[in-house]
């Protein structure tokens, strides 16, 4: 991975000496279609993927759209689990870094009906690093919020490396447990896109991409990392983001919490956000059709659900419990 790194690095020096070379324009080119990639967050204590996210780019068009997978959504695997812990499983059976990512990334596409282009995980460490690398990150709190003890009143924050973390992470305080985590990852997201686009010179780029280094897995080869480089570069200045998390509902079975996906509403975003889509949960993995509750959910032709554009973020509700 450190090598792959110091590859890629060179390239990023290299590229603004040489912005019309051959490689750039072939590079270009690589991602003239959108893009999708899985990005994970890994809890580094038990390796379940806490954060887990789709995201699909058309940098032709300048826009991102990042559809969030709560942590609990349930998986019919080994009769029953939550995503959260499909890449913790991997390597508990023996699987490497690369192997279990690469197990789970195969398991969203085929539920999910994607095509993915990349898988990208990132450890607590990687985040710190970044965000301190860019100086902090000022991120808009709509409401008065308790963290970890630290309360933030409503308003913008400038958060350090460690307060993000905490931020992203936190979910035990919320009213609405892990749903409110999902969505004041919205908020952490929507900041660090405004930031990197407000510091995007190649040194800040590479000072960040140095400091993170040891905290990221990936299956992305060099050759579609340069592409994504050249292509990020041109296109971040303009570059805008929807959030949306995969629709559904929570429920409680025998002291356990899963969530459900919404079958009509998961197919409604899909579809329009993510190109090359090809059919929502084929094999039925992500409910059990023996409970009625998962049913209900899965198949309620009225449920709602709310896309967040970078203007109107500050109009999500998210809300610790009181003391």
């Amino acid at each position: 991975m450190k090598r792959f790194l110091a590859i890629f690095l060179t390239f990023i020096l290299i590229l603004p000496l040489v912005g019309c070379c051959l490689a750039s324009r072939q590079a270009d080119a690589a991602v003239s279609a959108p893009i999708t990639l899985l990005l994970c967050g890994l809890d580094e204590a038990a390796e379940n993927t806490d954060v887990l996210c789709l995201a699909s780019a058309d940098f032709e068009k300048g826009h991102i759209a990042v559809m969030q997978i709560p942590r609990d959504t349930y998986i019919r695997e080994d009769g029953g689990r939550r995503i959260n812990s499909v890449y913790a499983s991997a390597r508990y059976k023996g699987a490497g870094e690369k192997e279990a990512l690469s197990s789970l990334s195969s398991l969203v596409s085929d539920t999910f009906g994607v095509s993915l282009d990349g898988a990208v995980a990132f450890r607590a460490s990687a985040l710190r690093a970044a965000v301190d690398s860019l100086g902090g990150v000022d991120v808009y709190f709509p409401s008065s919020v308790t963290v970890e003890g630290k309360e933030y009143a409503a308003g913008e924050h400038h958060l350090s490396g460690i307060e993000a973390e905490a931020f992203v992470r936190f979910r035990e305080g919320y009213v609405t447990g892990d749903l409110g985590r999902v969505d004041a990852q919205k908020l952490f997201l929507s900041a660090l896109l405004r930031r990197v686009r407000e510091d995007m010179s190649v040194t800040a780029l590479v000072r960040m991409l140095f400091s993170m280094q040891d905290g990221v897995i990936t299956d992305l080869s060099l050759s579609r990392a340069l592409a994504l480089a050249a292509a990020v570069k041109r296109s971040l200045p303009s570059l805008s983001a929807v959030f949306f998390t995969l629709p559904g509902e929570a429920v409680e079975e025998a002291g356990h919490w899963y969530y459900i996906a919404n079958r009509k509403g998961a197919i409604a975003l899909l579809s329009e956000y993510f190109s090359g889509w090809r059919g929502f949960d084929p094999e039925k993995r992500l409910f059990n059709e023996a409970a009625l509750a998962h049913t209900n959910i899965y198949y309620d032709n009225n449920h709602t659900y709310r896309v967040y554009t970078e203007e109107n973020l500050s109009s999500i509700k998210i809300q610790t419990k009181k003391e």
